[in-house]
């Protein structure tokens, strides 16, 4: 039954706010939500008094005030920024270069005219008379011919072949292009991504912007950022107290995660205790199954309930006489 009491209790309290016949609940809850938006401002004028956001500012890193706007957005530095870098970088490692890379591959690997003095190493070194020296005589597909000896082209290096035969004079032609643009290329790059970075920098300052947790932001914008955050956390310090003063300075009592006018309040213990007096009384109450008068029904109280014989549902010989003999039939 306590059990029973304390559910019916807490139900109570929960519905009861706004149903007591005697107060009219949108009343003061109007007035709540007005004393809300006081608070609200008071918290706000105790939050700014408290604050100052120049002194945010400078533990930031920013020494100019009134914080000027960002002069650029993220995007135009970027792309200029990247402009900057790529003709830097093309200034320092120009196109040329590259007609250059192109012209020392041709000199490197000329092709060698008949009748032009030739001198190279056959075998690497190895073997009898491995160097060869003298008029270049021509050449054919399996040998070339030097002076009076013929060098089969087994025996002479790629390096060297390059000189008297076209496919193979153009493959490594190709391969050294190749190669010194790509020393070329991450070179450049390398500068351009440096330089990049630099004027990045350069930028983003002077477009007015700050460093955070390695990124560029608005000086402005951070600063909000952090007055709003440190706004955020001085407000739940204050609003408490200020809150309480507020309610209870206007009759309010905090009930149930709630605050509540006195009187509605005092009007719900009231009605609770009635409640509560009202079921207690009833608890004291006798139970069905006591004593009772004579000839009182019930179970236990001698009533004339109809006897069972030991299955509990056939009739004793007296109630079978009340619809006569049929010991005939």
């Amino acid at each position: 039954m306590r059990r029973y009491i304390g559910t019916l209790v807490l139900a109570i309290l929960v519905g009861s706010l706004t149903s007591l016949p005697c107060i009219a609940a949108d009343t003061w809850e109007e007035q709540r939500d007005r004393l809300k938006q006081l608070i609200d401002k008071q918290v706000d004028a105790e939050v700014n008094r408290r604050i100052n956001p120049r002194t945010i500012a400078k533990a930031l890193g920013i020494e100019e005030w009134p914080v000027p706007e960002p002069a650029m957005t993220v995007e135009e530095v970027e792309e200029r920024a990247e402009v900057l870098g790529r003709d830097k970088a093309l200034d320092q490692f120009p196109v040329s270069m590259e007609e250059d890379i192109k012209a020392d591959a041709e000199k490197k690997y000329r092709m060698y005219e008949v009748g032009e003095k030739v001198e190279f190493v056959i075998r690497k070194g190895l073997g009898t008379n491995p160097k060869i020296r003298g008029v270049f005589l021509g050449a054919n597909p399996q040998k070339v011919k030097v002076g009076h000896r013929y060098i089969i082209k087994s025996d002479m290096e790629e390096e060297d072949l390059a000189h008297f035969y076209e496919d193979t004079h153009e493959e490594l032609k190709g391969r050294y292009v190749a190669a010194r643009l790509r020393v070329l290329d991450a070179q450049r790059d390398s500068f351009e991504e440096d330089y990049t970075r630099k004027f990045r920098s350069e930028l983003y300052k002077k477009a007015n912007f700050i460093t955070y947790k390695r990124r560029w932001v608005p000086k402005k914008k951070l600063l909000e950022m952090a007055v709003d955050y440190t706004k955020g956390k001085e407000r739940k310090k204050v609003l408490p107290d200020i809150e309480k003063q507020t309610y209870e300075e206007n009759g309010y009592v905090f009930k149930d995660g709630q605050w509540v006018p006195r009187s509605v309040a005092d009007a719900l213990e009231a009605k609770l205790k009635k409640l509560l007096a009202s079921q207690e009384d009833e608890d004291t109450e006798p139970e069905d199954g006591g004593e009772g008068e004579p000839g009182d029904e019930g179970e236990g109280q001698g009533g004339s309930e109809m006897p069972m014989d030991d299955e509990g549902m056939t009739p004793t010989p007296e109630q079978e006489n009340m619809y006569g003999d049929d010991e005939g039939v």
